[in-house]
């Protein structure tokens, strides 16, 4: 569990759970094959779309 606490006065915000070894290597094993397998991604034109509407999303 990681404990978020606030700069000011340190008092706790929030609490995190976290992952183990084995969690979190069955989740870079994954991500890792995901992004070798070219044949399941987007296309660049759908990249784009989802690109622009993230930034529309985070503009000021």
């Amino acid at each position: 569990m990681l404990i978020v606490v606030q700069a000011i006065d340190r008092a706790q915000s929030a609490a995190v759970k976290t992952d183990d070894a084995a969690a979190l290597e069955r989740k870079l094993h994954i991500a890792d094959r995901v992004s070798a397998d070219r044949d399941g991604w987007l296309n660049p034109h759908e990249r784009i779309v989802i690109l622009r509407k993230l930034g529309r999303g985070m503009s000021w």
